[in-house]
């Protein structure tokens, strides 16, 4: 009984953090009919604001279509072209523009670990010791 109860507890605290997202490819050949999860990189040149509106296009490696975005809110800080994002929202087949709700931005690399056997950059916040003189 005590196992069943484990399971249980393991799948309804893993079932809400699974986030699947479409390819650009898949949206536009599935054009599902609710909120979707897109995942594309931010074309270089194509961000534009005005107050809390931000436009931008993603694109990805496995079509050569561009989708326009629409998200209305402030974006992480890393936001910036060439980035990897992933956008939820309605999409409008018509007009390939995704309008948003939540815009999230994968990290950098310098927030990935190392590769294994590299060495590990010196951090800048480290003290530098004194030298006697």
């Amino acid at each position: 009984m005590v196992p069943v109860g484990i399971a249980v507890l393991i799948y309804a605290s893993t079932r809400g953090s699974t986030v699947y997202y479409y390819t650009i490819s898949e949206a536009l050949e599935k054009h599902p009919k609710s909120e979707i999860r897109v995942a594309g990189n931010v074309v270089p040149g194509s961000i534009t604001r005005k107050s809390f509106l931000l436009h931008f296009k993603i694109k990805d490696e496995t079509s050569p279509v561009e989708i326009q975005v629409e998200y209305r809110g402030i974006p992480a800080e890393t936001f910036q072209e060439n980035i990897q994002v992933v956008v939820k929202g309605q999409l409008d087949w018509e007009q390939k523009t995704l309008r948003a709700t939540d815009l999230l931005v994968k990290c950098p690399s310098k927030y990935e670990s190392p590769i294994p056997g590299q060495p590990k950059e010196k951090s800048s916040s480290t003290p530098t010791p004194l030298s006697s003189s």
